[in-house]
């Protein structure tokens, strides 16, 4: 018998407004890629788990600072050595936060993506704002502290800046004439 093939309804789903998101972990599936072997992550949303979004890292795990599988699996506390294995099923129902991008295809279609993981918060807080660069007219808010990790001590915290209040004008400076620059020179000689 050949390949059986069934033809089923077209599932479009809105787009989602980008911006974090609670989400849980649903199923990981390998495929091939462009570039190689790639995992297509499936995320439900903790809103509304008949909500899901995809996001997409390569099979590749390394410890190389901008190796997405690595980012998102520490993202979700699995923190491993070089040479270690790991079997990606514990990963499967665990909750996290994702970031959601809208691109649009040349047809006109929008996708929503997942393209970056990060830690669920113990409490049931609202999802952050996404924000490329801080508020205007402020400080950075101070980072809030990590929990430790197996094998990890704890980052040292970080003390907040004090806003600096402003400054009033420095006095006139006195005329290049009456400055005394011999107080600035230095003996003459070999050195």
């Amino acid at each position: 018998m050949g390949i059986v093939v069934e033809k089923k309804e077209q599932q479009n789903q809105t787009p989602l407004d980008e911006g974090v998101y609670d989400a849980t972990v649903e199923e990981l599936t390998e495929k091939e890629g462009k570039f190689g072997p790639n995992i297509s992550w499936k995320f439900a949303l903790v809103e509304d788990p008949e909500k899901w979004v995809w996001g997409q890292t390569s099979r590749v795990w390394s410890n190389h600072p901008n190796n997405k599988l690595n980012k998102w699996l520490e993202a979700l506390g699995l923190y491993h050595e070089p040479g270690q294995a790991l079997d990606l099923d514990v990963v499967l129902k665990k909750q996290c936060k994702v970031l959601i991008k809208n691109n649009t295809g040349t047809d006109g279609r929008v996708w929503t993506n997942v393209i970056d993981v990060f830690p669920a918060e113990k409490s049931k807080k609202a999802a952050p704002p996404v924000a490329s660069t801080p508020p205007s007219g402020g400080a950075k808010p101070a980072p809030k502290p990590v929990a430790p990790t197996a094998g990890r001590p704890a980052p040292a915290p970080v003390a907040p800046v004090a806003p600096v209040a402003p400054v009033a004008p420095a006095a006139p400076a006195a005329d290049v004439e009456d400055f005394n620059f011999a107080q600035f020179e230095t003996p003459k000689g070999n050195f």
